[in-house]
């Protein structure tokens, strides 16, 4: 437990966010991270996180936006002490969430609507609700 109160994981290889984690603002407090399971990115059904999101190759990602060769960053992990650092350009992210979406084979593919999001939109994808919408009137998710 640190001074103020709060609690941190100890960096190193058996951290639960791996060795990088990569702070973004936003209202939901979702950021990006390593993991020491990295036989998580082959499983179909990975709907195991807590809204945050794993990276597949956090070392590379983290040579690209801090702008340094990736022996750089080797170098600071091997230290084995939590650095931060800002990016020396800032990066737009943008987080996609999709329950639809084209396949490799350009058919129409769906996956489960883990958080609950699809009912929100579904009154503006349907022609007969989306008029009841515009003109103002509540919707309730899940309706």
């Amino acid at each position: 437990m640190l001074p103020d109160g709060t609690l941190q994981q100890p960096a190193g290889p058996n951290s639960g966010l791996g060795r990088l984690m990569f702070e973004m603002k936003n209202r939901f407090d979702v950021y990006l991270h390593d993991t020491p399971s990295k036989d998580l990115f082959s499983r179909d059904n990975r709907r195991i996180s807590h809204g945050c999101i794993r990276v597949e190759n956090p070392r590379e990602l983290a040579a690209l936006l801090m702008q340094q060769p990736i022996d750089a960053i080797n170098q600071t992990i091997a230290t084995d002490r939590t650095t931060r650092s800002n990016l020396p350009k800032p990066v737009p992210i943008f987080v996609v969430y999709e329950t639809a979406f084209a396949g490799v084979d350009g058919g129409l593919e769906f996956r489960a609507d883990v958080y609950g999001r699809d009912g929100e939109i579904g009154p503006y994808l349907n022609p007969e609700r989306r008029a009841v919408v515009e003109r103002g009137a509540p919707y309730r998710r899940g309706g």
